[in-house]
């Protein structure tokens, strides 16, 4: 009978496992990466939510070896990355996943042959209400208005989910707004992906502004390509002002008007924890410069800020400098695609200081 291997040893990179009795000593200990490990030893069953790449095949005789040495070491790395698409996947992944056990990313890829969305229905009524899932990636899924309420319903009852993409779901208003108020009961969330979405009006941006008065563990929202009106950046601006845990909201592409950017920057004299901003990509804003100027004379905190084709002319730049030269906490920011002539460009170069980089000159 073979001898089978001892204990696999956990290492932060994958499983250490030494040869059997009798390999000679200076032979190498097998060293692979967890998620390859467990996809080659679970084939028959792993398969079926995230297939085998076919470059992996040759490594089967080898790392077949490691069966003989399963242990709890590597059973909670099972799932550390689950990719579904077909209904038989979808369906086993709900009802027999354990909870023992955290899957670290969920994908799941865009399926025609759901149009009722039942497949959805089965995963948000088991894996993404009681399992373990920390990652959710449901970008270009179809969810749409009802998918939004279906999985608004899991968000409130789920405990262990960090980071949700819905990017391209057509869900507009309603859908947005379904899934941001549901962040009023869920504690969990952290990372929240809204972009490209056809969400325009004041509902899902007002609903944000709501969660950020009561929410203390949402730290980034992302509402790109999408299009907000005043109303809903107004008060979501003057909940900027007083909420102490977003870090990253990105809006670009978001057709904001001037006042629009003025009230995001008026929340910056106020606001002390966002770290990045990203307000590209909205059109010409002749006052732009003036409205960060008068921010980043007060604000300190702010790390990051985005204005590429923000309609930044020379004028604006030479405002804006002013605001730089005061400011001592800003690291990037980014002017691609503005109208600056060398003019504009030695304003702001001039203002840079020791830690200041700024992209586009």
């Amino acid at each position: 009978m073979e001898e089978p291997f001892p204990p696999a040893e956990s290492h932060a990179g994958g499983l250490s496992v030494t040869p059997p009795q009798g390999t000679p000593a200076h032979a190498p200990r097998i060293q692979l990466p967890y998620e390859l490990i467990v996809r080659v030893l679970r084939a028959g069953f792993e398969s079926r939510f995230d297939p085998i790449d076919e470059s992996q095949v040759s490594l089967l005789g080898t790392v077949s070896q490691l069966g003989k040495s399963w242990n709890a070491a590597a059973e909670r790395f099972l799932y550390n990355s689950v990719v579904l698409q077909h209904r038989d996947q979808i369906l086993r992944f709900s009802r027999a996943r354990s909870s023992r056990f955290p899957v670290k990313k969920l994908r799941i890829l865009p399926n025609r042959k759901d149009p009722g969305l039942a497949m959805f229905r089965e995963l948000a009524s088991h894996a993404l209400t009681t399992g373990h899932v920390i990652n959710v990636d449901l970008t270009g899924y179809g969810l749409g208005k009802e998918g939004a309420e279906i999985l608004a319903q899991a968000l409130t009852l789920n405990t262990t989910m960090r980071h949700l993409s819905v990017s391209n779901n057509n869900l507009m208003d309603p859908g947005g707004v379904a899934i941001v108020t549901a962040l009023k009961t869920n504690r969990g969330l952290t990372d929240l992906n809204l972009s490209s979405n056809f969400i325009r009006g004041a509902g899902t941006t007002a609903a944000l502004a709501d969660v950020l008065l009561v929410n203390d563990v949402l730290e980034v929202v992302n509402m790109d390509y999408n299009s907000a009106s005043y109303e809903g950046i107004s008060k979501l601006a003057s909940a900027l002002a007083t909420n102490q845990t977003l870090t990253t909201l990105s809006l670009q592409s978001n057709a904001l008007s001037s006042d629009s950017i003025a009230a995001l920057a008026d929340s910056l004299k106020e606001n002390t924890t966002l770290r990045n901003l990203d307000i590209s990509y909205n059109g010409v804003q002749v006052k732009v410069g003036y409205h960060i100027r008068d921010a980043l004379n007060v604000n300190h905190s702010l790390v990051f800020l985005g204005l590429n084709s923000s309609g930044l002319d020379d004028i604006g730049a030479s405002a804006l400098a002013q605001g730089l030269l005061r400011n001592d906490s800003l690291r990037e920011l980014e002017v691609y695609q503005c109208p600056l002539s060398d003019e504009g460009r030695t304003s702001l170069i001039e203002c840079k200081r020791a830690g200041l980089v700024i992209w586009g000159l």
